[in-house]
């Protein structure tokens, strides 16, 4: 009799509970709260919106945890600070004072306005852009081969000449941050000084080519007064700790919903090597503005940190997601048998989303209006072995749709279209894998913008093994296969249309 009493009393210790959350209270307590209970809990936010000041972390002690929305659009969670006070700033922008910028205590790189990610100030503006002056002329190689003959100096890599009136001697240097377009990346960074003497702006950070490299030397200035072209457009006033907008017709300033990012990830599941977190489950809620630091994107633009981030995890999930204007990575999900599914990733700055680990899922999700700010981003990155990715949506991406890693990963049942936007030499699928297989895509409507190496539909590398493409369709692609990789011969039923 009594042992049967302490079984029941530990069965109903750890039996499931449900934390209900509202707006105004912290979601972090909920999950605290949640934690102390132990047993397999679920933290239900209601319909609302949560602005968050720090990440919302989980980890190994919130194993079997669901945190689960009212639905995405419903139940929004912010990673940042909604401004007010809102003056005008000369005949047409408007201003908010934040201090903390002045002071160097806070530094971002998105705003999102009335539920969109508003464009960063852009010069000369539009679709024009500047050349610079760098002369690098050396050979492109292999990257097996390191690209360069030999290796540029970090002088080449930060030092950029420019033509006399391109550039203002006015415009604040301060605030500034230059883009420069490569190939199949690109760079950009903050100015560390501008000599006005000799015309030559030095970065903060080296870029990813050489000035001139390839001959591509386009260049444009983002966060400036003076690249302010068109109503919907903002920048970060560093110098006078101002956040400057320009309203577009019919906004009320002292209505609008501006949100300034103060995190860079907003929600963290991650565990370690030695205790990953397992069987966490996020689903229903969307996840809005998150900030990237100043630093290079990197290939594919993954190296930024992510609005969401799943990492050392097992059978965790997120669900039903939407995760959008954000400023750089969307989604990260790294782990054991974890999943991503029937998600809405869109309107990020830099990748839509990055999965890898064994065993891994991507099915069902749509990854659109991806790299905003960063052109060198493909929509979805995927690593790992033993992996799926099937029966996604993918479109909208500068460069390229997926690029695929790994080991026995399976690329089933996509639908792909309008990627390679910006850059060139990728591809729908892209990838330097082994023993990959592309089976039931379909890819369409792919065109090259201006001169370079060009778009395909499935690419493998130089770098690719044993690799298998069967039954797919490409049409309005203008190569659909571009093999570069050893054993890879394997193509069937592939009907294609140009």
């Amino acid at each position: 009799m009594r042992v049967a009493l302490v079984a029941t009393c530990l069965s109903l210790a750890c039996a499931a509970a449900n934390f209900p959350v509202a707006p105004g209270v912290s979601i972090a307590d909920a999950v605290a709260k949640a934690r102390a209970a132990g047993g397999t809990n679920t933290v239900t936010l209601a319909a609302g919106d949560w602005f968050l000041e720090e990440t919302l972390a989980l980890d190994a002690r919130d194993a079997g945890l669901t945190l689960r929305g009212a639905g995405a659009g419903r139940t929004r969670i912010w990673g940042g600070r909604r401004l007010t006070g809102w003056k005008p700033d000369g005949d047409t922008f408007w201003s908010a004072d934040l201090p903390e910028v002045k002071d160097g205590k806070w530094n971002f790189r998105a705003l999102v306005v009335d539920g969109e990610l508003a464009p960063r100030a852009c010069f000369p503006g539009g679709t024009n852009r500047f050349d610079n002056l760098g002369t690098w002329d050396l050979p492109l190689l292999p990257a097996v081969a390191g690209h360069w003959p030999r290796k540029p100096t970090f002088a080449e890599l930060v030092t950029m000449p420019y033509k006399a009136e391109d550039l203002p001697d006015t415009m604040d240097f301060r605030n500034a941050e230059i883009r420069l377009y490569h190939m199949w990346s690109e760079s950009l960074s903050t100015v560390a000084s501008n000599d006005l003497a000799r015309h030559v702006v030095f970065l903060s950070q080296p870029a990813a080519w050489p000035m001139g490299a390839c001959g591509r030397r386009q260049y444009e200035v983002y966060n400036t007064r003076e690249g302010m072209t068109e109503p919907g457009q903002w920048y970060l006033d560093r110098t006078r700790g101002k956040v400057v907008y320009w309203p577009k017709a019919g906004q009320d300033m002292s209505k609008v919903l501006a949100v300034a990012p103060r995190l860079e990830t907003v929600v963290l599941v991650a565990g370690t090597k030695k205790t990953p977190v397992r069987g966490v489950t996020l689903m229903d809620f969307t996840v809005q503005a998150a900030t990237p630091p100043d630093k290079r994107a990197g290939f594919g633009g993954g190296d930024l940190p992510p609005a969401v981030l799943v990492a050392e995890a097992e059978d965790c999930a997120a669900e039903r997601l939407e995760v959008c204007n954000v400023g750089g990575v969307g989604v990260r999900i790294a782990g054991r048998t974890c999943r991503l599914a029937a998600s809405d990733v869109h309107h990020v700055g830099a990748r839509g989303v990055s999965a890898s680990g064994e065993g891994m899922l991507v099915v069902s999700n749509r990854i659109c209006h991806v790299g905003l700010q960063y052109p060198s981003s493909c929509a979805l990155g995927v690593g790992g072995k033993n992996g799926v990715v099937r029966r996604n949506e993918i479109y909208d991406s500068p460069y390229s749709g997926i690029i695929g890693g790994g080991t026995d990963m399976l690329y089933e049942e996509n639908c792909i279209h309008h990627v390679m936007r910006v850059l060139h030499d990728g591809a729908a699928i892209y990838g330097n894998m082994t023993r990959g297989v592309m089976r039931g895509n379909v890819v369409h409507d792919i065109v090259p913008v201006g001169k370079g190496f060009g778009a395909s539909a499935f690419y493998y590398d130089e770098g690719a093994l044993d690799c298998v493409i069967e039954r797919n369709v490409a049409y309005g692609v203008p190569r659909p296969i571009h093999e570069q990789a050893r054993r890879c011969a394997t193509t069937r039923s592939l009907p294609t249309a140009t």
